[in-house]
């Protein structure tokens, strides 16, 4: 009985680790937006700096819900350049193509240019009243 209750116990507490693991791995700590400069940050200071959770968790949603696009991409410079710091200390950088009249955005990664991924018509607008709203 004490040896059922030991595996039981095992168990458990390998799944709660790996359960945290995912959670902390799959979720930012910090977000900075900087205007985009041709391919380029403008300035070392963020436009935006979002630590709260709400926000980097939407923010988070809608990167991950995204569409990988097909084909090969020929884009203009982008919008903005989103710093998505991660847990552990691991910081990926994205160009993102979205304005005030954009009906779906756009983002690749800095160093993955090659491939893009769309963001849906309700994530844009979700993602367009995060950036305005914090932009005032």
């Amino acid at each position: 009985m004490k040896k059922k209750s030991l595996y039981i116990i095992l168990i458990f507490i390998i799944g709660f680790g790996i359960s945290t693991y995912f959670y902390l791995n799959n979720r930012y700590q910090k977000i900075d937006i900087f205007t985009a400069i041709g391919f380029a940050k403008d300035g070392d200071k963020p436009n935006i700096s979002i630590t709260d959770r709400k926000t980097l968790l939407e923010i988070s949603s809608i990167v991950k819900s995204s569409s990988k696009m097909d084909g090969v991409l020929n884009v203009v410079q982008p919008n903005y350049v989103l710093e998505l710091d991660s847990f552990p200390n691991q910081i990926r950088t994205i160009y993102l193509w979205i304005n005030k009249n954009s009906n779906t955005g756009m983002y690749v990664y800095v160093n993955k240019t090659e491939t893009g991924y769309s963001i849906s018509e309700v994530n844009t607008k979700k993602l367009k009243q995060i950036l305005l709203s914090l932009e005032n």
